[in-house]
């Protein structure tokens, strides 16, 4: 998947959970920033994995 295809995923809300793995330490900001900008809130962090679920009210529950 490009970025490009990543980012329209991410803006029309096509999956509920996104993991930002440890392979994405240079994009990592950039998709942190892009995931709360589309309604998407961390709710969970392993180590370097963050996990994240769209909430359509700002809010998300594991």
């Amino acid at each position: 998947m490009t970025h490009g295809e990543l980012n329209w995923h991410i803006e029309h809300h096509r999956v509920p959970v996104v993991v930002l793995g440890n392979w994405m330490f240079d994009t990592k900001p950039f998709y942190r920033s892009r995931l709360a900008a589309h309604g998407y809130v961390m709710v969970d962090k392993i180590e370097d994995t963050e996990v994240y679920r769209f909430a359509s009210n700002g809010t998300a529950t594991r």
